[in-house]
């Protein structure tokens, strides 16, 4: 029981991983990213590539609870994954006026 659980539990990390790396390596973005009007980009503004982005994925999944709380602590409102890979999120979706 306990060596299928440990592979269960490895075969969803790298799902997650390839998930994440992938569609933010290809596309920018994640379905959810893409439902919130966020984009991942370098932060001069150039494209994220497969590697960048699969680093950004480990780190993400590896510093999650950290991350979070830098988000709010920080002036720049930047996470952990996103100051060591040198990306930021920018928001694409409009803003309908009040």
């Amino acid at each position: 029981v306990n060596s299928v659980f440990s592979k269960a539990f490895i075969a969803f990390v790298l799902g997650i991983l390839l998930y994440y790396g992938i569609t933010l390596g290809l596309f920018a973005q994640t379905f959810g990213m893409w439902f919130w009007g966020l984009l991942i980009v370098r932060k001069d503004l150039g494209e994220v590539f497969l590697g960048r982005a699969y680093l950004y994925s480990f780190l993400m999944l590896a510093l999650g609870l950290p991350s979070l709380l830098l988000v709010y602590l920080s002036p720049y409102r930047r996470s952990l994954q996103e100051i060591l890979t040198n990306t930021m999120l920018i928001r694409t979706a409009a803003r309908p006026k009040a």
